[in-house]
């Protein structure tokens, strides 16, 4: 073989393994970071309410934080793999992957440069990104939408019908994992049936078949619109919403950049309008896409009154957007390589910036990291108390997760007083207004949005209640017990430990107290299925700031939706050296 034959091969290879190259690398990043990142509140609501119950009716305890493909496939691998971040975030990571297969094929060309630059302008936006690695249904949809786009484009090249039947599957399945795509979702079914008609194929049943789980989510998204739960986005205005808000999402934060942006994109639509006729197929119907995307939110909002989506309820028009970008650089010499070229400098840049293994984007302050709860583990190690918590139920919920699966005992409970008296303290950036006076900052979370805080006294034993309790079932039998008066007037731990006989105890299942205060009742629960299997006891560990428990007897509860038998339930009491003052 002659010496430039070798050259030739070599370019061949290089050309080949490069863009295969990128590829495997941002799919290894996401592997990293589905398996480190610590689950934030959203992902462990749906555990709790659908996955650990294997529950697969979409209609049980209606609510759109339930992403029904993405809950289905959670649980098949928590079913097949057990429980963790990682099986967890399984079909988003194979739904990654998927898109960057169909990304590597798509935009498949001779020059490697540009092949490289649209794979990672599509998949390399930090924020876009960061969507593959939740276990929420967003990742999944954005597969299913690049891979109805590729089929409708295989479709008009070929007129072979199976690619029409796989776009519009792919269009149910990108509405079952994302119900915030049904409205887009119109233009891909109104350009397959053009292009269907255009090859008399509309006669065909199995294109009207092929829509039936489209159809299916449209009634399901009625429900959840008549229920008053499709309530994420914002009603102030379009503007606001899709043009200064959602940009923002993406990096553009700075005013004159965002301003820059969309005007460089608004002058590339209307050239792709000015040239229209001498444009491709496949450009006209990105165009077509691309105008809908950001029409569609307006209608809906004036028709059915329903929210302008915001965040990543529209993350998605980022596809379109990129996809008509990149066709413009190829079909229109004024904006060929710049464009593309300036926004992955600024995409690269931003992932740089923002690349972390603590959080994700938009949820910055609900992942709480796994060292917050390890260090109160080595901190409580060897102690017979158990140290108490207080944090926001968003946090708490990552929390609680985390301390399911790492069997400890550090639980925190549903009920949150002003006055916070607690061993530690976990507040978000937007909880600075708490009073910590009494209190050191052990640790901060790298994105300086999440402090923990422990309190400087330690508090001292005063005794252990005994809690009878004949029989506790569905008719939520109550025991009582009442505190000395002048212990009243301390800040006080209680630690209520029930040892039930049923082991473990059936979902849906509650220990709690019920307090007398100023106010009337609160209710103190913690929610048992968030606690470890097979425990030797369940664990309320709730401080009250001194004078917060009235004179009245003190209820202790334990219930779910069958019958117990006999429990022995223990309260031990801690009083705090010095009381607390705050504003």
């Amino acid at each position: 073989m002659r010496p430039y034959q070798y050259l030739l091969q070599a370019k061949k290879l290089t050309t080949l393994t490069l863009p295969l190259f990128i590829c495997l690398d941002l799919l290894i990043v996401q592997v990293i970071r589905v398996n480190y990142v610590p689950v934030f509140s959203d992902e462990v609501s749906s555990y709790f309410r659908y996955i650990s119950r294997a529950q697969w009716d979409p209609y049980y305890k209606l609510n759109s934080n339930n992403h029904v493909l993405n809950t289905w496939l959670e649980i098949v691998a928590t079913f097949l793999f057990g429980t963790s971040n990682f099986t967890l975030r399984l079909a988003n990571l194979v739904a990654f992957g998927g898109f960057l297969c169909l990304s590597f094929f798509h935009f498949r060309q001779k020059n490697v440069v540009v092949w490289i630059t649209s794979i990672l302008l599509l998949s390399a936006n930090y924020y876009f990104f960061s969507l593959f690695g939740l276990a929420r249904g967003y990742g999944i949809s954005f597969f299913w939408f690049l891979f109805t786009y590729v089929s409708l484009d295989r479709y008009h090249r070929n007129a072979q019908i199976k690619w029409v039947y796989a776009a519009f599957l792919g269009i149910g399945l990108m509405c079952w994992a994302n119900m915030g795509l049904i409205p887009f979702s119109l233009a891909f079914i109104g350009i397959g049936l053009l292009e269907a008609s255009k090859n008399n194929a509309l006669r065909n049943y199995r294109i009207y078949l092929s829509l039936l789980p489209y159809l299916i989510a449209i009634h399901f998204a009625f429900l959840l619109k008549i229920n008053g739960h499709l309530y994420h986005g914002d009603s102030f205005g379009y503007y606001q919403t899709l043009i200064k808000k959602l940009p923002e999402e993406f990096g553009l934060f700075d005013h004159s950049i965002r301003i820059w942006t969309l005007s460089l994109l608004a002058l590339t639509i209307l050239a792709g309008l000015l040239f229209w006729k001498k444009t491709s197929h496949l450009f006209k119907v990105t165009l077509i896409l691309l105008l809908w995307g950001f029409v569609s939110p307006a209608l809906l909002h004036w028709t059915f009154g329903v929210n302008y989506p915001l965040d990543r309820a529209a993350a998605h028009l980022y596809i379109p957007v990129i996809l008509y970008v990149l066709l413009v650089s190829k079909e229109i010499i004024w904006f060929r390589y710049w464009v593309p070229g300036l926004l992955l400098v600024f995409n690269l840049n931003d992932f740089y910036s923002d690349f972390n293994l603590e959080d994700s984007p938009h949820w910055q302050s609900e992942h709480v990291p796994s060292y917050f709860i390890d260090t109160l583990a080595r901190q409580s190690k060897g102690n017979p108390r158990i140290p108490s918590i207080e944090m926001h139920g968003l946090q708490g919920r990552s929390w609680d997760f985390q301390v399911f699966l790492k069997k400890e005992k550090i639980f925190q409970t549903d009920c949150f007083y002003s006055r916070s008296c607690s061993d530690y303290l976990l507040i978000s950036q937007w909880q600075m207004e708490i009073d910590t006076t009494g209190y050191q900052r052990i640790l901060t979370n790298k994105s300086k949005n999440l402090f923990l805080f422990k309190r400087t006294d330690t508090p001292t034993f005063v005794q252990t209640i005994k809690v009878p309790i004949s029989k506790i079932n569905r008719l939520l039998e109550k025991g009582y017990f009442v505190l000395d008066s002048n212990l009243l007037q301390n800040d006080l731990q209680l630690i209520v430990k029930a040892y039930p006989d049923v082991v473990p105890v059936p979902a849906n299942s509650r220990l709690g107290l019920i307090i007398q205060d100023g106010e009337g009742e609160k209710e103190c629960v913690v929610n048992l299925d968030r606690q470890q299997r097979n425990p030797d006891y369940y664990l309320l560990n709730q401080s009250f700031p001194a004078g917060s428990i009235g004179q009245d007897s003190i209820q202790v509860f334990m219930n779910g939706p069958v019958n117990y038998g006999p429990h022995q339930i223990q309260v031990d009491i801690y009083r705090y050296s010095v009381n607390k003052k705050f504003r």
